[in-house]
């Protein structure tokens, strides 16, 4: 799934920087037991899409640089490692979003 989403980045492809995002941020949900994520992964997935697909470019190199290491992580079973990644890929997320709206207040 990490190499799909490097793929897709290196072929500007933003549609499938979102399919692999969405497929690794929902196998993360399976393999780390939260059932009730993993259940409505589908809902959230459809959300996802158009928060994502816009900053799926700027966001680029660095997200999967995050994710790279967020693997990483639950490789080695550092759980505190692994959320603490999350926490810091979660909120440059929405950073780059808020900073992408404000900059087009009109869409």
């Amino acid at each position: 799934m990490q190499q799909d989403g490097l793929n897709a980045l290196a072929a500007n492809d933003s549609e499938g920087l979102v399919a692999a995002n969405a497929a690794l941020h929902a196998h993360i949900n399976v393999i780390a037991g939260n059932t009730v994520l993993a259940r409505h992964i589908g809902f959230v997935e459809r959300r996802w899409r158009w928060y994502y697909l816009p900053i799926a470019q700027p966001r680029g190199q660095s997200a999967w640089t995050e994710h790279a290491e967020l693997i990483k992580a639950i490789a080695a079973g550092d759980a505190d490692l692994a959320s603490s990644i999350m926490n810091g890929h979660t909120e440059r997320t929405r950073q780059v979003y808020s900073e992408q709206r404000l900059a087009k207040p009109d869409e």
